[in-house]
Parts: C-alpha cells; structure tokens; sequence
C-alpha cells in the first residue's frame, strides 16, 4: 500500500497546486454544472431510452438493446436529492435495499441480503474496473468507497446474472460508477458541508479540457462525523451500561481521484481510508472501548487503451493494479482485565485484459476478450499483543484466467438474438461456464419486450476458505463455487416523451450457497457449501417527468426468496415501495426533493422485524449565474427507530438486530468557478 499512498499523496498536493493556479488565473472559465452530466439529467425520458449504456454487454449501445431491465441514475438526480454515498444512490434503484452493520454498509437485491455479506454478489466496477477485492470479495459502498458521489456522472445498475462477460462475483447485478470529465467541471469546484452529530465534509476539484484534447480531472475529499449513539438490549449483558453505546460510531475518512485521458490513452489513480470506531462489540469485544477502531485502506491505478483497428473493429487494452488493506483494534475482556487483539488482511492484484468488438458483419455485434487476473497477496493475521500469541497467520495467492464472447443477432428488423458465454479458470475454486441468452423484440422505438436467461457464479474468497481461530473458526478449502441460473422476463414501455413503464418478472436457482455453519462435532464454525435457494419476483416502476423539471419515480418489488428446508432466507422482505420526486419551487434553481421508503416485514436468526417507512427531504438552491450551490437534507425525516436482522457474528453474542441511524441533517454549499 506504501506505493499507493505515495501516488495519492502526489495527487493531493497536484490538486492542491492546480486549484491555486486556477484561483490565480485571469482566463474566464465555464460554471461548473452547465456540462454533459448536467445536460443528462434533464434529458426527455424518450431520449434517456437512446443514451449509451456501457454496463450489460461490455460495450456501449442503446439502452432499449441492453440484454437486461437496466437502471441508470444521473448526476442530476444525485445532486438533487443530496446523496453522499453510494449507498444512498442504490437505495433509490427498484428491487434494492440499502442497510448497514455501524461498520459498513450493504445492499440487498430480488429478495438476496444475507446479513454475513459484504456485498461480494454483486460486482461493482468504477469506468468498468473491478473494485471487488479478493480477500472478502467487498465491493465498498460506504465512506469507504475510493469516490466522491460529487464525481459521478451517472450510475449504471444491471440487475441479475453478468458472469458472461464479467465472470466472479457477478451473481445478482453489475454497479457500473461512471466518473466525470474534466470537461464536465471547466474549472475548480471547492465543496463543504456540515450536520448533527458534529459532521462535517470537503471537497477540492479541478478539471479541464486542454487545447491538445487531452482531459484533466483531479479531487480530493474528506470526511468526519462523530456518529450516534448504539442502544441495544444485547449490549447490556457485554458491559454495556444501560445497552447504549455512546462516542463511539465515529468515521473519519479521506479519498482522492485523478483521471487523464489523451487521444487513445486514459490513466486513472484512486484511494481511500477509513477509520471506522467498532459501537456494537463486533467479534465480542468490549462495547464502548475507545481503542475499539478498524481501519480500511483501497487503492487503485489503471492505464488503459482504445482505438478503432479497421472499420467495424474496436479494441480496449487495459492494466490494473489494486491494494486493500484492514486493520482491527479489538480489545476483549480476559479475567476482569483488557486485553487487545490485532486483526489484519492485506491484499494485491493486478489484471490484464483485452477486449474487441466487431460490427463488420451485417445483422451482428460482436464482443470478445480475454482477461487475467494475479492475486499477489490474499494475507489474514491475527494475534493477541500481549503476550504475543499468533492465532492466524494465512499468506496465499491465486490467479484467474477468463475468456468470453457475445455475439447479438438481427433475425429481423425488430428481432434481436443474443448469444453469450464465458469461460473462467480460478486457481482455487477450479473452471466454470457462465452462458447467457437473450431475446429482445422492439414493436417501435418505444416499447422493447426481453426474454432473457443467465448462469452467474461466486468463487469461494479467501475469507471464506482460510480464515481460522482457534476454538471459534476454522477454514475449509474446498468449499465449491456458488452458481445462480436466473429466468427474466422484462417489459418497457415509453407513453409520449415523458412517462415511462417498465415491468420484469424473474425467477432463479441458487446453488452450493456458501453460509457459515456450526459443525455439531466440535461447536466450531465454518464455512460450507450448505444449500440451495429458490426465489421469484416481479418489478413494477412508473416514472413521470413535466416540462418545468418535476420527476416522479414509483416502484413496487414483489419477492420471496426461500431456503431449500427452512422457508425464507432472514434480512429478505417481501415487498418494496419507494416514491422519489423532485419539483422545482417559485424561486428561480430552488427546488424540492424528497424520498419515501417502505419495507415489509423480514426474517432474522431468531425471529421476526416488523415493517417501516422511511422519509427523506433535500432542499436544493443553484444561484443561477454564480457558481454556487446550496442544498439542506433531512434523512430519516421523522426519526423512525427501526432495525434490520444481525450477521451471526452478533447473533452469538444476542444482538440478533441492528438498530439503523437516526435523524440527519446535512448542510451542503458548492462553489464552481
């Protein structure tokens, strides 16, 4: 990770220095929000239907002939409500839900949120590179995502399987982060903002288009906030006080991004840290400790390359490197005294990939490529300090190797076939064939009817296979990969320019579902392939747009996911509502945004939670020619105390739920010049 900090550390101070000189300089330059992202937002639903999607298929095409009911949200969108983490954006996507542990934040979908997972099942890209990392398979959503939310131009989410072409972990969706240009920003943008709980954020960016064409784009960001308190009646028993927790969901994080593209070539550098306090005496140690912390560190560098071979053909070359380190301060009690443990992983990767896509056949698009990827290091420690005693000490390495095809098919003017299928080779968890089909049909240019089937898989993560503690945990390495087959059946429809109807119904098959177990021969848990899941939905969602900038979005989920043997999985509801608007109000750039959530009843370890709403408010105020911006939020309006089902790490311990934040405000002001 030395070498990536020290990268970020030059892009810091590059930023800093290039928001000085803009500062110093007399060229007038364009308000930041007038570009393309801006533009996006407030495009005709018909012509959302015409934008490229780059996400499904690998490569950019309508996203009518997208082989998925894919969801986009734009920058507008996030702007207008306030969003300030990934998270928040995929809470608002039909068929998702959103929630955290008070150490890291999660999203379920089509009825899938086992609490134990760190959203390993769905592969999150940012510009189509892989953020998932091999030790625990996360894909971070959190403060701990390497990305200001400020710097996405949009969001691309393509529900169910995408193995095909992207291989591991792309199970349940892909998350596609579309960033910015430096074109979008024409200048410097310098952002803060504060809130309760003693909270408070900024942002420094820089971008430009220079003479030569090449595209510059710098930022870095920071992040703090005390948190709130814990109260459970399971933490009483731990030590706890009263079961609350106070002082100690703090969060102090810091990310930095660069992004340079020049004719062929694109270069893109990213990290975060974070440092997260432990309020729910995660592993069972002492609630309330201050030197109860974890620390997650993510860095990425990319260097790719695109250009047109002949008429027809295009290519993409593109090198990777990526680190991810975690760090846990965990003190126990041992005999009335405390006693602290230190709890570590540390990986590093590199991938290499090729991609072509050929249109030189009449009636046929054709992608193809290959991809490798080197797990240098997969490490898990951990060891009491004093004394010292090593309890796990794992350092293991992989590779994968993976090649795919797609190839989409006009049988008729309005008949598209599409025929996909990838072959994977994982070091560890052995070979694997996802295929994909799909059938799409287009009345007119608006309305499309998708028939579609898919096969996804999850390998096995070195979590998974090698962690082990004595008396507690113990590995198992031959643990097989988790595969889905998934039947969907999707329907789109636009009435005029500004109401839009999609539809989708889909059913699925999981097998060899890795969940931690307890063998009854020892009392130690682990790891196992232990059992298959079944699960049908449908997806509703009406979208309404007006001539002076309001937006309504409805969506209903209907899903049931079952457990081969024990009924429904646990944190799995059955029903979804959410109601998104946004309206402008009589003063000029002032506008009104809010949110409602709804969330059926769910299945926990032990027992049942109970349904609940949740409203959110975002006020936002563009000062039109001044570069400036402002918005007031309320999340969690009415302060509604509500739960969600605990991992099994809690669950020991009896905190079977997790109480979920509060009440937040959240004051923002933007400056673009």
């Amino acid at each position: 990770m030395r070498s990536i900090r020290l990268l970020c550390r030059l892009l810091m101070r590059t930023v800093w220095a290039s928001l000085v000189g803009a500062c110093m300089a007399a060229a007038p330059v364009a308000i930041a929000g007038d570009g393309v992202a801006s533009r996006l937002g407030q495009l005709d639903l018909a012509d959302l239907l015409d934008i490229d999607i780059q996400t499904a298929s690998r490569f950019s095409q309508k996203r009518s002939e997208e082989p998925s009911s894919v969801t986009v949200i734009m920058a507008d969108e996030i702007r207008a409500h306030g969003y300030e983490r990934l998270s928040e954006i995929l809470n608002s996507v039909r068929g998702l839900y959103a929630y955290t542990d008070r150490l890291y934040e999660f999203a379920g979908v089509r009825g899938f949120g086992r609490p134990e997972d760190y959203n390993s099942r769905m592969l999150l890209l940012i510009d189509g590179i892989r953020m998932n990392e091999p030790v625990y398979g996360q894909g971070s959503l959190g403060t701990e995502f390497p990305l200001d939310v400020e710097l996405i131009e949009r969001v691309e989410f393509v529900p169910g399987p995408g193995s095909a072409v992207y291989g591991n972990n792309a199970m349940f969706g892909v998350i596609n982060v579309i960033t910015r240009k430096g074109s979008d920003l024409r200048g410097t943008e310098l952002a803060a903002a504060t809130g309760n709980r003693h909270t408070a954020s900024g942002r420094a960016s820089y971008g430009r288009q220079f003479e030569n064409g090449a595209d510059l784009l710098l930022s870095a960001s920071s992040f703090g906030t005390r948190g709130e308190s814990l109260h459970h009646p399971g933490l009483e028993a731990l030590g706890a006080p009263g079961g609350t927790v106070r002082g100690m969901d703090y969060n102090r994080s810091e990310s930095a991004f660069g992004r340079l593209t020049f004719e062929h070539l694109k270069f893109e550098i990213g990290y975060s840290s974070r440092k997260k306090g432990i309020p729910n005496a995660v592993f069972g140690t002492i609630p309330g400790d201050s030197q109860s912390y974890m620390v997650d560190a993510q860095g990425f560098a990319a260097l790719g390359y695109e250009r047109e071979l002949a008429p027809g053909l295009e290519m993409a070359l593109r090198t990777t490197y990526g680190a991810y380190d975690y760090d846990g301060n965990l003190p126990f009690d041992v005999d009335g005294a405390t006693a602290y443990s230190d709890d570590m992983a540390r990986s590093r990767w590199w991938t290499a990939e090729a991609k072509f896509v050929w249109r030189g056949w009449q009636g046929h698009r054709l992608v193809f490529g290959s991809e490798y990827r080197r797990d240098q290091r997969a490490d898990q420690y951990s060891a009491d300090r004093a004394p010292r005693v090593v309890n796990l000490d794992s350092h293991v390495s992989g590779q994968t190797w993976g090649a795919y095809a797609q190839d989409d098919i006009a049988l008729t003017e309005r008949l598209t076939l599409g025929l996909g299928m990838r072959f994977d080779h994982d070091s560890h968890a052995g070979s694997v064939a996802s295929p994909r089909i799909s059938l799409i049909h287009q009345p007119d240019s608006k309305r499309s009817v998708k028939l579609l089937y898919g096969s996804a898989y999850r390998a096995p993560n070195a979590y998974e296979m090698y962690y082990a503690f004595p008396g507690a945990q113990k590995g198992n390495t031959r643990l097989e990969p988790e595969k889905v087959d998934t039947w969907e059946v999707a329907y789109e429809q636009f009435l005029g320019d500004r109401l839009r109807m999609t539809a989708s119904a889909y059913s699925y098959l999981m097998k060899h579902l890795i969940s931690q177990e307890t063998d009854p021969l020892d009392g130690v848990a682990q790891f196992r392939n232990a059992s298959e899941v079944r699960a049908r939905g449908l997806e509703l969602e009406v979208e309404r747009v007006w001539d002076q900038g309001g937006r309504v979005r409805a969506s209903y989920a209907l899903q049931r996911a079952e457990l081969a043997g024990d009924g429904r999985l646990s944190n799995s509801p059955q029903h979804l509502f959410k109601l998104i608007g946004t309206a402008p109000l009589p003063v000029a750039g002032l506008r009104l945004s809010g949110e409602l959530f709804g969330v059926s009843s769910r299945r926990t370890a032990v027992g049942t939670l109970g349904s609940y709403a949740v409203a959110n408010l975002n006020l936002n105020w563009r000062v039109t020619g001044q570069g400036l911006e402002f918005s007031l939020g309320v999340q969690n309006l009415f302060d509604r105390d509500f739960s969600v089902p605990a991992s099994q790490d809690y669950v020991g311990l009896g905190i079977d739920t997790m109480p979920q934040l509060g009440r937040n405000v959240r004051l923002r002001a933007k400056w673009s010049f």
